[in-house]
């Protein structure tokens, strides 16, 4: 769930872990203080098995792997819609 919020959110500095917690709990309707200390469990395991990055600024990031890759999608979506 929280690979799929970063992707998603795709923003430019990372992702905070309140707008993770907001978009989980709008998206799939998650909340409560046993779901915050789950999300930041599974936060810690994704950055120690190196699938997203800690920036400066303390927000989160896919892996710069996963964000080229991310980016290479949707400037190919782009480039079929204009044609």
């Amino acid at each position: 769930m929280v690979l799929e919020t970063i992707g998603v959110l795709n923003e430019k500095n990372g992702s905070s872990e309140e707008s993770i917690m907001k978009f989980i709990d709008l998206a799939f309707d998650q909340s409560g203080s046993t779901f915050e200390e789950i999300l930041k469990e599974n936060v810690q395991s994704l950055i120690k098995s190196k699938e997203i990055e800690v920036t400066p600024e303390s927000t989160y990031i896919l892996r710069h792997y996963d964000r080229l890759k991310m980016q290479q999608s949707e400037a190919l979506v782009a480039k079929k819609k204009s044609d």
